[in-house]
């Protein structure tokens, strides 16, 4: 799934790049394999957020992708290095800020490599 603002990109041009893109995310998801119970999307579809303005384009390991407009006019925008970051989450809790009491976020963040 692609979103992005209304007039952003010529309409022509944003229809086959959204079917290159899918076509290449599921290139990637074949590459994969899966859904593997250590995949934190499964079955989900990533979703890509084209947006205006100056920042890095990310991940947020829960099926959505940021990118910049300025990075895609600029041919440049990472779209499977972030995908594969998508793919490639693992199962929450991972970090331990994701762990939903304290204690746990504790023993976990005590023992997480730095």
């Amino acid at each position: 799934m692609v979103w992005v603002s209304t007039d952003s990109l010529d309409p022509i041009w944003f229809a086959h790049f959204a079917d290159s893109l899918a076509l290449s995310v599921g290139s990637q998801k074949s590459f994969l394999g899966g859904p593997y119970p250590w995949q934190r999307i499964a079955k989900r579809p990533i979703v890509f957020i084209l947006s205006p303005g100056q920042f890095i384009s990310h991940a947020t390991g829960q099926d959505t992708i940021f990118i910049s407009l300025d990075h895609l006019r600029g041919g440049w925008a990472p779209f499977l290095h972030e995908a594969a970051h998508e793919l490639l989450a693992p199962p929450v809790p991972f970090w331990p800020y994701e762990y939903p009491d304290s204690l746990a976020e504790e023993r976990s963040a005590a023992s997480f490599p730095q």
